[in-house]
């Protein structure tokens, strides 16, 4: 999805899950050249060398982490535009996914849950936050100069159900937290899913046909007994 452009500090992770368990996580931060003290007037080689400085600094922060044991991560970091950027994507098969799903939600990670019927379920504390207020290095800590931003984007398989998200489009739901905000954050973001038919629909659907039935063979017997 297309990145915040209103802050100086954009964090955007992408997170998919498919109904067989495989899926891809993307984690992407963004900062402007002034945030990350690069100065404008230098030689693009020196600004992509302070970049890469910088991630290097930012990166492993907080207690989700990009790289997950036994999962191969790409890892880029780049400089353009007046804009240092840091982006980790992993992907994983359906073989992998418990592993997976195990090392996101160590230390307070996100959690994925399957739910009788065919549905997902999704819950995320936000104390993740509180990391990297107190990380001491990262300009989070300036937030009231740099309005940074969290969105987090989630494509869950199934009907959305139950959640706490700012928005959802066909099967994505996406949360976009104001860090300069903190009273207004949810300490949990959450998502429930109905199965990819929609869960409910078809047992609903076979239990008024059955009804029918029963209605249907109670008249025909009434029929027969009254024509004796």
């Amino acid at each position: 999805m297309a990145l915040l452009t209103a802050g100086c500090v954009e964090a955007t992770w992408n997170v998919v899950a498919n109904d067989d368990g495989s899926g891809s996580f993307e984690w992407r931060y963004v900062f402007d050249d002034n945030v990350v003290g690069l100065d404008a007037g230098s030689d693009d080689a020196a600004m992509r060398a302070g970049c890469l400085q910088f991630i290097r600094r930012f990166e492993g922060v907080g207690s989700v982490q990009p790289r997950i044991p036994g999962v191969e991560t790409l890892i880029q970091s780049r400089h353009g535009d007046g804009r240092c950027s840091y982006v980790a994507t992993t992907s994983w098969s359906a073989d992998e996914s418990d592993k997976v799903f195990d090392a996101l939600a160590e230390d307070g990670g996100p959690k994925f849950r399957r739910i009788t019927g065919g549905g997902w379920g999704f819950d995320f504390d936000t104390s993740f936050i509180d990391d990297y207020w107190e990380s001491g290095g990262l300009p989070f800590r300036a937030a009231d100069v740099l309005q940074p931003t969290f969105t987090l984007s989630l494509t869950l398989p199934g009907v959305p159900l139950g959640h706490n998200a700012d928005s959802v489009e066909g099967t994505t739901l996406v949360w976009i937290v104001d860090l300069t905000e903190p009273d207004d954050i949810p300490r949990v973001l959450r998502a429930e899913t109905t199965g990819p038919s929609g869960g409910t629909v078809v047992p609903l659907i076979g239990g008024v046909l059955f009804a029918i039935l029963v209605v249907f063979l109670a008249r025909a017997k009434w029929r027969r007994r009254q024509a004796r």
